[in-house]
């Protein structure tokens, strides 16, 4: 029993396009925002300068910065990568969920139904979630996503004996899915945390830029 393994490459297309997707566009959003905070402080900055040197360089630069951060804004207005982020996600654990209840032969994918008529429900709550999230359909295609529905690993998940398969959800679907939660759980307290020092740091350079210039006006 402990042989057999599923993995997220063995479930359904829909799974591995949303998932992909997702990734993609978490990156793009922190990418993007990281680079709008970025700028916005060296732009700021390059003002600062111009303010004890009076160069028209400095403001010209400055006001390019700025304008950066302006389109910036704009295309996260119109993308928002953050939305395909979320549907993404949300796509990709409930394929996964549906995914597990097939290969599990739990209701409504029950395995004292014709494999056929089972098959073809569980195609049709594929596409039923895929519909619910119009903007994953314009990022990753619906004709693309639903390759491969059913793999093989899903399909022989169904012929081992039930005991096995109440462990294989024990170990690799429960299991394993306290497990990536935990690692989540740290890995965005780690981010909050350097995020909130960043933040601080940012606030004392703008205080000690402020106090400069009261007592040079």
């Amino acid at each position: 029993m402990s042989s057999f393994e599923i993995n997220d490459k063995d479930l359904p297309g829909l799974f591995q396009s949303a998932d992909r997707t997702s990734a993609y566009e978490q990156k793009r959003h922190f990418f993007t925002l990281a680079l709008y905070l970025f700028l916005l402080v060296l732009a700021a900055s390059i003002d600062f300068a111009d303010s004890l040197e009076s160069n028209s360089t400095y403001k010209v630069v400055a006001t390019l910065l700025f304008l950066f951060t302006l389109a910036i804004t704009i295309w996260r207005k119109f993308n928002k990568p953050e939305n395909v982020w979320y549907n993404g996600r949300a796509v990709a654990e409930s394929v996964k969920t549906r995914s597990w209840r097939y290969m599990m032969c739990a209701h409504p994918y029950q395995n004292d139904i014709d494999d056929a008529q089972v098959r073809k429900v569980f195609i049709e709550d594929l596409k039923t979630i895929l519909k619910q999230n119009e903007s994953l359909i314009k990022a990753i295609g619906a004709n693309t996503s639903m390759e491969e529905p059913i793999t093989t690993k899903m399909s022989q998940a169904r012929e081992i004996p039930l005991r096995d398969r109440f462990l294989l959800y024990r170990d690799q679907r429960i299991t394993n899915q306290a497990k990536w939660y935990n690692k989540k759980t740290k890995d965005n307290k780690r981010a909050a945390n350097m995020f909130f020092w960043i933040t601080i740091l940012l606030h004392l350079v703008a205080i000690i830029l402020l106090l400069f210039s009261v007592g040079n006006p």
